[in-house]
């Protein structure tokens, strides 16, 4: 979805009120806030973060001091994968910026300004799993996006999963093939796995993702 330069800049401000409603909505007055930076991705054409360093009031007039940075939510997908009466699963590894290594989870994405949750996760599927859905074959595995780091982040994430009957080709055409967008510096490569077994990875979205398909598988 292509975006006006100036729409694409005012979603940094819009994720900001945002969250200054929420404090709202939960009787809080921010009361002290400064902008501390901001980043832009593609030349200037994406947002990406912004960091403020803010004083609120909760609703029993406590003071709270702390710094957040605020992002974009995302989506976060889980894949149900039915082959020969076991259950696999679809991750992606690639490395992240906290120490380096390279992490295993399930593919997840941003959403854009203007963008639904459900339009977010099936750009997400194509772009990291290779995979065409439609936005029915998507369920929501919560009815609410899920709080990743409260204490310093506007970070939250819709949880969605699509269920999928697959053959013995498929994990020759999808195990360890390499994905992901160039223009965002991803270099994905994907990883089907029995779903019992996926335990293992330390991330997140794995730990709370198994957790709420638990039901629906």
């Amino acid at each position: 979805m292509q975006l006006k330069k100036d729409k694409i800049k005012d979603y940094g401000e819009k994720l900001f009120n945002i969250w200054t409603n929420k404090l709202k909505e939960k009787k809080c007055k921010l009361y002290s806030y400064k902008k501390i930076g901001k980043i832009y991705r593609n030349k200037g054409k994406k947002f990406f973060v912004a960091l403020y360093d803010a004083k609120i009031k909760n609703k029993n007039s406590e003071k709270v001091s702390r710094y957040i940075t605020i992002v974009k939510p995302s989506v976060i997908i889980i894949p149900i994968l039915y082959f020969n009466k076991e259950i696999f699963t679809m991750l992606v590894s690639q490395t992240r910026i906290y120490d380096g290594s390279e992490i295993v989870e399930f593919p997840a994405g941003s959403i854009d300004l203007g963008q639904k949750p459900v339009d977010a996760a099936v750009s997400e599927i194509q772009e990291e799993l290779n995979i065409n859905l439609k936005k029915k074959d998507l369920k929501k595995a919560n009815s609410k996006p899920i709080m990743i780091e409260p204490s310093c982040t506007s970070s939250t994430s819709y949880f969605f999963y699509f269920k999928m009957k697959i053959e013995k080709s498929f994990f020759k055409k999808f195990h360890l093939k390499r994905t992901g967008h160039k223009m965002d510096g991803e270099v994905i490569k994907i990883k089907v796995k029995k779903i019992n077994k996926i335990h293992q990875y330390n991330s997140a979205s794995i730990h709370v993702g198994l957790n709420l398909i638990r039901k629906f598988i």
